[in-house]
């Protein structure tokens, strides 16, 4: 009867001592880039969107990766979305748009 009881508290004790508490602390880290203090609005523009011109190499190359239809968009939306999310939280900038605008076209220039 004794070593039933102190085999149970021996089992009751190394269970309860893998319990651990979890302390999160949320804190600012610096910026992976930097922007001019003056910078206050800032709008947010998706120019993932594909354009006629490159239609086909978009098509051939889904189809050799193997991504799903519409990965790369929703890849993008979810993108767009986040950091869009990230600026309406943050006590520095002002969006202007909440990420709804798209531009079609992949080069790094911007369009005049």
């Amino acid at each position: 009867m004794i070593k039933q009881i102190v085999y149970i508290a021996l089992i009751i004790t190394s269970i309860s001592s893998c319990v651990t508490s979890s302390v999160l602390v949320n804190v600012q880290r610096p910026a992976d880039i930097t922007i001019n203090k003056d910078i206050q609005n800032v709008v947010v523009v998706n120019r993932s969107r594909p354009s006629k011109d490159n239609l086909a190499e978009n098509i051939v190359e889904g189809l050799i990766s193997g991504e799903g239809i519409g990965a790369d968009r929703k890849g993008a939306e979810y993108c767009v979305e986040g950091l869009a999310g990230m600026l309406n939280n943050s006590e520095r900038f002002s969006l202007k748009n909440g990420g709804g605008i798209e531009l079609k076209g992949t080069s790094s220039s911007i369009p005049s």
